[in-house]
């Protein structure tokens, strides 16, 4: 089972084994079951939509080799948010979305909750649209996007198996859908292609 993280500010946060997502928002609702909604499989634009706001985050040493990569996602046109472990190592960091590919630098970090934003100067990004995670229930289909070891983009499906608010406010969603190693910081999408939580 895969576990997302939601935060009360609306930016999103994903881990790896248990996969932790921050959602989009907080849980203000009891949970309900919705076991007659179909698994639908975002197709067609709206999967497109997602999959653009998906980018590959490199982290590079003093001599310009990888040491570390990881995934993010656009939050503005310029700006890309990953998980903080992702950046731990190197003096680099660049950002890659298809065949092309940016420096970017670390604009803010937060250790507690695995979270840093990065600019991207130069960057025309297609910007998420986020759910927030209040509208979500266990049985909600989501859908994990991420570049697995510097590869293509990948997209796994799975549920939403449960919501957990924790103390400080923030809510943990698990899920079913599996996260392939280097696809931490990607998105969590639901079925409209709207960003939910962020896999670490």
């Amino acid at each position: 089972m895969r576990v997302a993280h939601a935060s009360r500010d609306g930016a999103p946060a994903a881990h790896g084994y248990p996969v932790r997502a921050r959602a989009m928002g907080t849980a203000r609702s009891p949970v309900r079951a919705r076991p007659d909604r179909p698994h639908r499989r975002p197709r067609g634009a709206r999967r497109a939509l997602a999959s653009r706001s998906v980018v590959a985050v490199v982290v590079l040493d003093d001599m310009g080799k990888r040491v570390s990569q990881g995934s993010g996602v656009a939050l503005q046109p310029d700006a890309v948010i990953t998980n903080a472990h992702v950046l731990e190592q190197g003096v680099s960091i660049r950002v890659r979305s298809g065949k092309n590919s940016w420096p970017a630098i670390l604009a803010s970090w937060d250790r507690d909750r695995d979270l840093a934003l990065l600019k991207v100067a130069g960057a025309s990004l297609e910007v998420a649209v986020k759910r927030p995670v209040a509208t979500l229930v266990v049985g909600d289909p989501v859908y994990a996007i991420g570049a697995p070891l510097g590869l293509d983009l990948s997209l796994s499906s799975g549920l939403v198996s449960g919501l957990r608010v924790l103390k400080n406010g923030r809510t943990l969603i698990q899920t079913t859908a599996p996260i392939a190693p280097g696809s931490s910081g990607g998105g969590l999408f639901d079925g409209q292609a709207r960003l939910v939580g962020s896999p670490r």
